[in-house]
């Protein structure tokens, strides 16, 4: 009798044993072929997985995340230093008060975000307006870093970074209280 295991890839022995009449032949021999082929690739398989988790630590901290150290630079710090600070100044600000007179300001760092679909694809060539307007839908959301500062006395209590809408925030060593360089953000 002959084996087909090792031969080929196992979809291809599973599709001619059972051509040829020999599955019960295959069953038999697809053990020994997983044991001789699944040991090699198990080893390839291994490094490939070492190495892919070696990449998601490398790029793992690249990823831009809230620093507590950020947060609590701003725990005591006097509201003109707030409303003073080079950044805050360019993000519109939402100023509320609680039952308990806590001052809460809400920096919306923000944008709108839209995105249409339909059947078909409108990048494909010239499409008429009416084609357009009928099979396209559209969505829109409004995604935001909100900086919650909590305020009381004249300094600031608290500040929690939140995301909605599908943003994710996140906090740098220029958001802390006396930044006064140029910078950019995102």
């Amino acid at each position: 009798m002959t084996c087909l295991c090792g031969l080929t890839r196992h979809w291809e022995v599973r599709r001619i044993a059972k051509l040829i009449g020999m599955w019960s032949q295959y069953s038999r021999c697809s053990l020994v072929w997983n044991t001789i082929s699944f040991k090699s690739e198990g080893e390839i398989m291994k490094k490939i997985a070492l190495a892919a988790i070696a990449v998601l630590l490398l790029t793992g901290c690249a990823i831009p995340a809230v620093r507590q150290v950020d947060l609590d630079a701003w725990v005591g710090q006097p509201v003109v230093a707030l409303e003073t600070h080079p950044i805050f100044l360019t993000i519109p600000v939402v100023r509320t008060r609680a039952s308990d007179g806590t001052e809460i300001w809400n920096y919306v760092n923000g944008a709108n975000l839209g995105q249409c679909t339909g059947s078909g694809s409108i990048y494909r060539g010239i499409i008429d307006y009416a084609t357009y307007s009928i099979f396209s839908s559209c969505v829109q959301r409004f995604a935001a870093c909100n900086n919650i500062f909590l305020v009381r006395d004249g300094k600031v209590a608290k500040y929690t970074p939140v995301g909605t809408g599908g943003m994710h925030c996140y906090t740098t060593e220029q958001l802390q209280p006396g930044f006064s360089g140029a910078t950019n953000i995102r």
